[in-house]
């Protein structure tokens, strides 16, 4: 991925109290990709984005995405409510341009 880069922390909720399975950084990147395609269609195939750092302890991770796509890939993250047959979340904590300004 080549131009400029917006990173987003961000954290997977679940909708109960003990997940079922433990979700990876695959699942996630499927399901933000499928929700992308349906919302739009195949003008959405052209979205730039990476899932990195991801904790399958934590379930948390950040998601780098491209500056002019990342409105409408983070828009399509969040409305995710289930990945992989479980019920749950992306929750996006911060976004900046770099990983000092998402500690700060």
């Amino acid at each position: 991925m080549t131009g400029d880069i917006v990173i987003a922390s961000f954290r997977i909720c679940y909708f109960t109290n003990a997940p079922s399975a433990q979700l990876d950084a695959f699942a996630v990147k499927c399901a933000i990709e499928e929700n992308i395609v349906q919302q739009f269609g195949k003008s959405g195939e052209g979205f730039q984005f990476s899932i990195v750092d991801f904790s399958e302890d934590s379930q948390t991770g950040f998601l780098q995405a491209l500056r002019k796509d990342h409105r409408k890939i983070l828009a399509c993250a969040v409305l995710i409510n289930e990945i992989d047959s479980t019920s749950c979340c992306i929750r996006i904590l911060k976004v900046g341009s770099n990983v000092k300004e998402l500690s700060a």
